[in-house]
């Protein structure tokens, strides 16, 4: 049961994240990328390791 708390709590945790990430305003010079690419990043690594959750999750069953 606490290891599908975790995965709630890593998927909400994401989600906020993603979001928050998308509220940081792109710069018009530079990297087009800009101060968005490394938080994406982040989520993205914080998306696969919920995802090895659940594979966790599920093969436990």
């Amino acid at each position: 049961m606490t290891d599908r708390i975790i995965f709630v709590c890593t998927l909400l945790l994401a989600g906020v994240y993603f979001w928050a990430t998308a509220q940081i305003p792109s710069l018009e010079l530079g990297d087009p990328l800009g101060p968005k690419a490394f938080p994406r990043l982040l989520g993205v690594g914080l998306l696969i390791a919920a995802a090895m959750l659940l594979a966790e999750i599920l093969r436990d069953r």
